[in-house]
């Protein structure tokens, strides 16, 4: 009985050192941001734990207990596996920023110029911006939470100051505000519906135009007011 538990818990660690691999391997992926806060530490801490308690039942088996013992040293490698890969991706990335940080800020604003970056603390975007290292911000619904719209242009004035004193064109201040389920910045801003719900009001296309008009003003003097110069309003989805 107790045998069999054992190796009920040999297989448990692992199908979890398993399923932690991929995640390993891959965890600073675009498609893992929102977890990204507390994935560093849940990919450090549960492959240790599984090395530590696999480890003691190896140590705790006989050796006629030659299945058990398999699956124990699997569970480890896998486990191990898991914590390498995750520190070394860490570390990578950790040496990869130095590496922008410290780089020729003339030189690195030949390549920053095409970049538009995405941030949620202020002080890393400011330090972004001095060193000549992005062309542009995107600014979304984290970077407006709590925030009224003075609050959110004069961080934008900010940024775009830092840029007028280095002689540069100003940066792009990008968002996606659509309207309807897709507005980043509402709110503060004022929240309009789809576009769609416009379009199927009006059959006339004389009335349907200056609707149209009229929403894309009302959106386009809204972004203006906290300094987005910039909109991913969809022309065409493929």
């Amino acid at each position: 009985m107790v045998h069999k538990i054992k190796i009920s818990f040999v297989i448990l660690g692992l199908l979890v050192a398993i399923f932690l691999l991929p995640f390993a391997l891959d965890w600073r992926s675009p498609f893992l941001f929102f977890i990204r806060s507390w994935a560093l530490k849940a990919l450090i801490a549960l492959p240790t734990i599984l090395i530590l308690s696999q480890a003691w039942i190896l140590r705790k088996s006989t050796p006629r207990q030659r299945a058990l013992k398999i699956l124990s040293s699997l569970a480890i490698l896998v486990a191990v596996l898991v914590l390498a890969c995750t520190l070394a991706l860490e570390a990578r990335f950790h040496w990869v920023r130095s590496q922008v940080l410290h780089t020729d800020p003339h030189e690195l604003e030949k390549v920053g110029r095409h970049i538009i970056v995405g941030y949620r603390s202020l002080a890393e975007v400011r330090e972004l911006v001095r060193i000549r290292g992005v062309g542009g911000v995107f600014v979304s619904s984290w970077n407006v939470r709590g925030r009224n719209v003075a609050q959110l242009r004069q961080e934008i004035e900010s940024l775009q100051h830092m840029r007028k004193e280095q002689n540069l064109p100003p940066l792009f201040i990008a968002t996606d505000q659509e309207g309807g389920v897709v507005s980043r910045l509402s709110p503060p801003l004022p929240h309009q519906p789809a576009l769609s719900v416009i379009v199927k009001r009006y059959s006339d296309m004389a009335q349907l135009k200056r609707a149209v008009r009229k929403y894309g003003k009302r959106q386009a003097e809204g972004l203006s007011k906290v300094g987005v110069n910039l909109n991913f309003a969809p022309v065409v989805d493929l």
